[in-house]
């Protein structure tokens, strides 16, 4: 047989109607909650006449409602409707702690709505255990609503908006969602008694200056204390295990506060924007910091933990969120052994100055510490992987020292604005670039064995790489300086016996300077002496100084090519030209000469050899003086220049002749000899 629960009206006179004949009785049976018919002595709905029945929607305001249980033999105050005519009460209202009906006494247990009263103060009895939604902020003139001491539940919203304050008395157990957001209560003593609080529960409290906290929860709930602004003093008891997320932010008068021992989460966004908040102490049990926890959400204009300067992070915690301190005012940063994670952001927009990484640290993510502007030499302890603009727009950064073992650069990870001096340091023995987008100075340790760009990117933020600084040698991929787009101007310094190597291998032969490490001595490469021209029994012959080349020759003649003409007259002139070549050398300056044929007719051997019956001369100059091979003794030679004027003259005397000129390289001579008119241009 379903349950059945009897409602109780109550009309009260205008003195709070103690006495029970001032009562107007209605009662009503309600089942499954649904009233379903007026009561006069009947037992079921069945024996209740038509013209009986009235339901709910159709009473007439003002009522009191109490819903009496005859299983439990309690009642409750569910509903109190105020402002009917003749009926004025606008004082004090002092709950019944019981109902009567028919003889028995139902103790009042609960306690609901008040809507539209002119009450200014509400008294609940001793007996209530539960305080739902009053829906007292609708009630103009309330000025306090007193908690009887028995209270220990006080469910979801059940005074929200309300101006004024409160005394939460210690039999409280469970504190619902909302419950007390945005009233006046001015203070919280919180004891072991609660063992339950809701989310937003004390959150927009304008007037909440001081907590003192000792609940029996593990966790302070989400937004607990949501914009109070003018909370000043926090007292934590022992027994949490997290601060939850945005449980004091916007306490913007917030100054100090004591994390207590055994804390081992502050959850996102925890203390945001606490911009008074200058002391935090944390537990060594702390384990992890959330997202935003001390940060100004992202691309938001709100307050900032700027007066946050300094802070003592505990060596059990391993994990920083993103965006944890962003636009925090610290100055100095010294992150625990221990911690492995930083979320991206962690720290970017603050005055960090100092910074101290630890060993267990292996990655930076990107933006951790972008735009710290006074971060100048940072100790990075062990870690190799730095991400996107990771220290981008460190306008202060000097020097980076990197010692982990395989180094991996995200695109614009130290695009700092101002050249730096990226040392890798002993140990080191893999570099990977994506983009490296720092001007300055790089130094390779001699454990290098590694380096690849994976990408290209330009400059732009420091114009390019100054020096590179190598203690042994390695290879490195070809298109390696292409991200600094300035390899022309690039320095690089090596040991002194190393230079050749250096000098010899691609791409480091791409740098415009190359230099001693030690004395900074440019180096001067190695380079094949000038070869000479010679032309003996109808064969060409080279010699040179440096031993173990070998010579590069090419004869061109002005006849070689197509021709349409019915017949071409040949010059038998060609032109010589050869330099000496040498493993680890450079080549040398290239030496000419030009061939003559004066008679007979030229044969095309590979070894450069004419005919028996032909006659040739070498042809050779050098600052005026020009050098004939070949000729017969007793020829007479003739020097013209291009105009025809006759510049020297001479016979002779062997094979070889010297001939003085006023002409210089580049001017063209007229020679004859033997009465054989050949053009010649001077190449040196």
């Amino acid at each position: 047989m379903k349950k059945l629960l009897f409602v109780l009206f109550i009309l009260l006179g205008s003195q709070a109607a103690k006495a029970e004949e001032q009562y107007f009785h209605e009662f009503y049976i309600t089942v499954n909650d649904s009233i379903v018919a007026f009561v006069q002595g009947f037992s079921s709905r069945e024996e209740i006449p038509e013209e009986e029945m009235i339901h709910w929607d159709v009473l007439i305001e003002p009522y009191v409602k109490f819903e009496i249980n005859l299983n439990t033999r309690q009642s409750r105050l569910v509903a109190c409707l105020w402002g009917f005519d003749g009926f004025k009460h606008d004082g004090v209202w002092e709950i019944p702690d019981h109902v009567d009906y028919k003889g028995v006494s139902y103790p009042l247990t609960e306690v609901y709505g008040f809507s539209q009263c002119q009450l200014t103060k509400i008294v609940i009895p001793n007996t209530v255990t539960v305080v739902g939604d009053m829906g007292a902020s609708s009630c103009p003139k309330l000025e306090s609503v007193v908690l009887g001491n028995s209270v220990k539940t006080i469910l979801p919203y059940a005074f929200r908006n309300c101006p004024f304050d409160f005394d939460i008395p210690s039999s409280v157990e469970v504190i619902g969602k909302c419950a007390f957001c945005n009233t006046g209560i001015t203070s919280l003593n919180l004891g072991k008694s609660v063992k339950s609080i809701g989310p937003e529960a004390f959150a927009d409290c304008d007037s909440l200056e001081t907590v003192n906290w000792d609940c029996a929860l593990d966790s302070i709930p989400y937004e607990c204390f949501y914009v109070c602004k003018n909370l000043q003093t926090v007292t934590l008891g022992e027994g949490l295990k997290a601060i939850g997320s945005s449980a004091f932010e916007y306490c913007i008068s917030l100054k100090k506060i004591v994390i207590p021992d055994g804390v081992r989460a502050i959850r996102a966004s925890a203390f945001s924007q606490c911009e008074s908040l200058e002391d935090i102490r944390l537990p060594q049990s702390l384990e992890s910091i959330g997202d935003y926890a001390f940060g100004k959400r992202h691309n938001s204009n709100e307050r900032k933990c700027i007066s946050l300067k300094h802070i003592d992070l505990p060596e059990g915690l391993d994990s920083i969120g993103k965006y944890a301190f962003q636009w925090s005012g610290l100055e100095d940063l010294v992150l625990p052994e221990g911690l492995v994670f930083l979320g991206n952001d962690a720290f970017a927009f603050t005055n960090i100055k100092t910074l101290v990484v630890p060993q267990s640290l292996k990655e930076i993510p990107e933006r951790c510490f972008y735009w710290c502007k006074e971060l100048s030499e940072p100790d990075l302890g062990t870690v190799e992987t730095f991400g996107s603009e990771a220290f981008a727009e460190c306008k202060n950064l000097q020097t980076v020292k990197l010692s982990g073992k395989d180094i991996k650069l995200l695109g614009h990870a130290f695009a700092a604005g101002s050249p730096i001096s990226l040392i890798l340091a002993e140990g080191v023995e893999s570099f990977e670039v994506r983009g490296f987008q720092f001007g300055g100075k790089l130094y390779f340790p001699s454990t290098i064995k590694r380096c690849v760009s994976k990408e290209t990117y330009d400059s732009y933020f420091a114009g390019g790489l100054s020096d590179v600084y190598c203690k042994s040698f390695f290879n490195l991929a070809d298109d390696f300086f292409d991200t600094f787009k300035n390899e022309n101007e690039i320095t690089l310094h090596v040991p002194h016996d190393l230079m050749q190597q250096f000098y010899d291998s691609s791409p480091w032969n791409k740098l415009k300077y190359l230099v001693d490490i030690e004395t900074g001595e440019p180096f001067i490469p190695k380079k094949c002496a000038k070869p000479e021209i010679s032309f003996n029994n109808r064969q060409l012959s080279f010699t040179c100084d440096t031993e173990g080349v070998v010579f590069v020759t090419a004869i061109a003649s002005s006849d070689a090519g197509i021709s349409y003409a019915q017949t071409i007259q040949l010059t038998g002139v060609y032109t010589v030209t050869t330099y000496a070549r040498r493993n680890k050398y450079d080549d040398s300056e290239k030496a000419y000469a030009t061939i003559c044929l004066l008679e007979g007719e030229q044969e095309i051997p590979g070894n450069v050899q004419f005919s028996e019956t032909g006659h040739a001369v070498l042809i050779k100059s050098h600052e005026g003086m020009i050098t004939i091979q070949g000729v017969s003794a007793g020829d007479d030679i003739q020097v013209c220049d291009i105009a025809g004027r006759l510049l020297a003259s001479c016979r002779a005397g062997g094979d070889t002749v010297n001939v003085f000129t006023p002409l210089k390289k580049g001017d063209t001579a007229i020679i004859r000899i033997a009465g054989k008119t050949v053009k010649v241009i001077l190449t040196d």
